[in-house]
């Protein structure tokens, strides 16, 4: 089952012509069926759409708490909470599905940060300085180091 077919494809065409009837459509489906992943998902992105930034981080959030063990689900939410500007729960959200999956793939935090199983921190030169010590130093209070 594709992601963009049903519901949700309508809420994402609504989107790019009136992101207030995005939301709307968003707000029903989540009402309706508030256990929904792809529901949630959906609200975030009409809450982001429309500048509720604060509100879409807690939608954001509801896709960690329908799936706590699910590392693919963490890793999904904390980029969206990324995209919101969450960075501090984005970061645990990444930080908690490195240890539910030291297997996959490292975590990139906006291409600027990479968080690996071993807690390794790795930070790119050409990142701008205030946005490195930003991560480095959300990084380093959530790891225990600060």
């Amino acid at each position: 089952m594709a992601a963009l077919e049903g519901r949700f494809l309508a809420v994402d065409e609504a989107l790019g012509r009136e992101p207030g009837e995005a939301l709307e459509m968003a707000r029903a489906w989540w009402a309706e069926q508030p256990g929904d992943v792809l529901a949630a998902l959906a609200l975030g992105r009409g809450l982001a759409a429309v500048g509720q930034r604060s509100a879409a981080a807690r939608a954001y959030g509801s896709l960690i708490d329908l799936a706590p063990s699910r590392a693919e689900f963490r890793r999904h939410a904390g980029q969206r909470l990324e995209s919101v500007g969450a960075l501090e729960l984005a970061v645990d959200s990444y930080r908690e599905a490195v240890l539910l999956r030291p297997d996959h793939e490292p975590v990139v935090i906006s291409g600027v940060v990479v968080v690996r199983p071993q807690a390794t921190i790795t930070v790119e030169a050409n990142a701008g300085a205030d946005v490195m010590l930003r991560f480095v130093a959300v990084l380093a209070e959530q790891l225990g180091q600060v």
